[in-house]
């Protein structure tokens, strides 16, 4: 087992770190947007947007409010499982570096993990139960697997 991190380890944790991140920006500018069409939003958002458009902002039409909502509670669970997954795995992959654990498998994880987050996202936002269902579940085993190996790496 390898005690100390490398600069390619740090380099990999901070890579998959930021792109962790950009991807929640984009699902909360994501969610954010789709809630204008089912009217979810503040009654202040709503008025600011229609001011500047001829459209309505949100659906009137029955079928296209009903897919609307549809869009938008879609997006509130790929934003909520975001909240509930990404900030441990990103502690627990920076817990494993700092608490020695094996770099090499700290990085592999870690990236796996992200990729499993990214994976989830698209997935979910199409509605493609499989990839979804699986990137989550591996990317829970990713993030098992790196406290393990931040437990190890401390004693």
């Amino acid at each position: 087992m390898t005690s100390a991190s490398s600069p390619t380890d740090l380099r990999i944790a901070t890579v998959c770190t930021l792109v962790l991140y950009l991807k929640m920006i984009v699902a909360l500018g994501v969610q954010g947007t789709v809630k204008f069409k089912s009217g979810a939003r503040a009654p202040e958002d709503l008025a600011h947007a229609q001011a500047k458009s001829e459209e309505p902002v949100a659906a009137t039409d029955p079928e296209e409010l009903r897919k609307a909502k549809e869009r938008e509670h879609r997006w509130n669970r790929i934003v909520g499982n975001d909240m509930e997954n990404i900030p441990l795995g990103i502690i627990l992959a920076w817990v494993s570096i700092m608490a020695g654990g094996n770099t090499s498998a700290t990085s592999v994880l870690f990236i796996l993990f992200t990729v499993c987050r990214v994976v989830h996202t698209v997935a979910f936002a199409n509605g493609v139960f499989l990839p979804r269902t699986l990137a989550w579940q591996i990317g829970v085993l990713s993030t098992l697997c790196l406290a393990v190996t931040a437990v190890i790496g401390a004693f």
